[in-house]
């Protein structure tokens, strides 16, 4: 993971793309040993949860709107990918920044 600054920004190289966030944002990563998520980052003040699957780590999907409890959650779950399914996959509107 690469991470460049600008005065006001920061950007890093996640997988298959670059996410920029505000220098001050509060942002969490996780890497996975699951068989489906390879990592998640989630920027806790626009609530945008990023992930890359295991099985296509040049996709990159962002999902909206997910409260933080529900990806500490994941985070915390024994399994990431069965809970990810159950808590945000189909609960939260999505795009494949791969091919937005």
């Amino acid at each position: 993971m690469a991470i460049q600054t600008r005065e006001d920004t920061r950007s890093i190289k996640f997988g298959p793309m670059k996410l920029t966030f505000k220098k001050d944002s509060r942002v969490l990563f996780f890497y996975s040993e699951s068989s489906s998520i390879a990592a998640m980052a989630y920027n806790q003040d626009t609530q945008e949860l990023h992930v890359t699957f295991s099985t296509s780590k040049d996709v990159c999907y962002t999902y909206y709107g997910v409260p933080r409890k529900l990806v500490l959650k994941v985070f915390d779950s024994s399994s990431v990918g069965s809970a990810f399914a159950k808590l945000i996959r189909n609960t939260f509107e999505f795009v494949d920044t791969a091919r937005k």
